[in-house]
């Protein structure tokens, strides 16, 4: 039972990560984010594509194992990149308070529903 839970939480926490990396790789395509060596952004996008597209070492179509390889692949791209995804975390983070700070309440004569 323990190992099931072990494994579920890496699946989340590698989920999140995927999250992660597809809002990176939007925020620099859009010139948002560019922090980020081109590198970096380069393997990255080619971990996501290997986990993507169905043509790999081992077939997707073969349940169950066909999702191993894509997830070492994950895996290893997101363990090297460690420090990139948690600086852009922590930009976006930033990004959300900027944009929360700036908002700010309508006063009663602002309503322009009249």
């Amino acid at each position: 039972m323990k190992l099931a839970t072990s494994s579920n939480d890496k699946l989340l926490a590698l989920k999140s990560q995927l999250e992660l990396s597809l809002a990176l790789l939007r925020d620099w395509l859009t010139g948002d984010y560019r922090q980020i060596e081109l590198r970096t952004v380069v393997v990255l996008a080619a971990g996501v594509l290997y986990f993507v597209v169905p043509l790999d070492a081992i077939p997707d179509f073969l349940l169950g194992w066909g999702l191993v390889d894509d997830v070492a692949v994950l895996g290893y791209v997101f363990a090297q990149l460690k420090n990139e995804l948690m600086s852009y975390a922590e930009w976006r983070q930033d990004q959300d308070r900027d944009e929360t700070t700036d908002l700010k309440p309508l006063e009663q004569g602002d309503d322009q529903d009249t």
